[in-house]
């Protein structure tokens, strides 16, 4: 159960990195 935790909230900071990467791209154009 840790594991599926540990996974799950990396998944989630990890779409946290890419939304906060598309947002600076496009608040740069």
């Amino acid at each position: 159960v840790l594991d599926f935790v540990l996974g799950h909230n990396e998944s989630a900071l990890f779409r946290r990195a890419q939304l906060k990467a598309l947002v600076s791209i496009h608040g740069k154009e």
